[in-house]
């Protein structure tokens, strides 16, 4: 959606144009996908490749990037390093990450921020042993301590009836357990709410 409006615009250069179409196309893909997903709700059998997470990071904020800029959400991602390759699927690992700032861009725009700088999101990429870590943090409301052991069982929400659905943590622990890894959250009531994809 983001894209598509940025797309509305005339003045939006042709290159421009090429990537957010290509963004769409992937992200339509995935679309397709999570529904197939669901509908069974069963890992989909397909072969892992090399993915470098950081160009999967690049796509990501890239599809929310208009709406962060319309609700003054700073966004603040490591530059352009990539390197960081893991044995997985693509468009999961995708959909995992989108969720994930989904989630903060809710928080933020329902709670707002108590900090003076304004709302952020920071997304850290690093290497941690023989661990790729992908970190997503808020300085939002962040959640009550005591449900953070919930918030990843299928259809918990702590979002308003008809806001929240209770897939998205849901399938972002499913994809990481399935990738061999692990959903890591942490969050300070008031200040702030990390996931963290290891």
């Amino acid at each position: 959606q983001n894209a598509v409006e940025d797309l509305k615009k005339p003045e939006l250069p042709p290159a421009r144009r090429g990537q957010y179409l290509d963004l769409l196309a992937r992200g339509l893909a995935r679309i397709g996908e999570t529904v197939h997903r669901l509908r069974r709700f069963t890992p989909r059998e397909a072969p892992f490749e090399e993915v470098d997470l950081a160009a999967v990071l690049h796509d990501a904020l890239e599809l929310v990037a208009h709406r962060a800029r319309s609700l003054g959400v700073e966004l603040s991602a490591p530059a352009g390093a990539g390197g960081f390759l893991v044995r997985g699927l693509r468009n999961d690992l995708g959909h995992a990450l989108l969720n994930l700032l989904v989630n903060a861009l809710d928080a933020l725009e329902d709670h707002g921020s108590r900090d003076r700088a304004g709302p952020r999101i920071t997304l850290s990429l690093e290497r941690v042993g023989a661990s790729v870590v992908l970190r997503v943090r808020d300085n939002g409301p962040g959640v009550d301590p005591a449900l953070l052991d919930r918030i990843v069982d299928l259809f918990f929400t702590t979002k308003e009836v008809g806001r929240g659905t209770g897939l998205g943590l849901a399938l972002v622990h499913a994809t990481m357990q399935a990738h061999g890894g692990e959903l890591l959250l942490a969050s300070e009531p008031g200040r702030s709410f990390t996931a963290e994809l290891r």
